[in-house]
């Protein structure tokens, strides 16, 4: 084997070069990592922005259904409200009407009830003065007297029976 300076120039050469064609590329490589680190944050920061844009957007939205909802919640309970009220105004004057019929026909009774009572009571006034002997006529006379100082009870007396009778058929029709 012999030696040639020649080729063992170019080997060495060679051998620097390919060293630093090493060296670059290793530094190239290096860059190339950094720039991709760098773009990949960049991406990232970008994306951290949009979603927060979005977050806030959608946080915008979701207030603005909830009070939306809210509103449409108090109208909906006032409605209910006005219409409860007008229902609870409307069996109250349905009430009224039936109290105040119920009155009226609780007078008449008691009308008809006391026209009733005075015209048995003079049929019997009128038999028992027919059919009896004169002092029992004096006696009752004398008992009739004494009712008709005290007509104010008699009649109050009067027109419970009638009530007590009223109120008794109307529960037996309701059953």
């Amino acid at each position: 084997m012999t030696s040639d300076p020649q080729h063992n120039g170019k080997a060495t050469s060679k051998a620097g070069v390919s060293k630093e064609l090493r060296e670059h590329a290793e530094a190239t490589r290096e860059q190339l990592d950094q720039k991709a680190g760098e773009n990949a944050k960049e991406k990232a920061a970008a994306a951290g922005d949009k979603a927060k844009e979005k977050a806030v957007e959608t946080g915008g939205r979701a207030k603005e259904t909830a009070r939306d909802t809210a509103e449409k919640a108090g109208e909906t309970a006032r409605d209910t409200g006005e219409k409860a009220g007008e229902t609870a105004r409307g069996a109250g004057e349905k009430a009224k009407e039936t109290a105040a019929k119920a009155g009226d026909q609780v007078r008449e009774t008691a009308v008809k009830a006391g026209d009733q009572v005075k015209e048995t009571a003079a049929q019997v006034a009128r038999i028992a003065q027919e059919k009896a002997p004169e002092a029992v006529v004096e006696g009752a006379g004398k008992a009739v007297a004494a009712v008709r100082g005290r007509r104010g009870p008699l009649l109050a007396a009067a027109a419970v029976v009638v009530v007590v009778l009223v109120t008794a058929g109307r529960s037996r029709r309701s059953r």
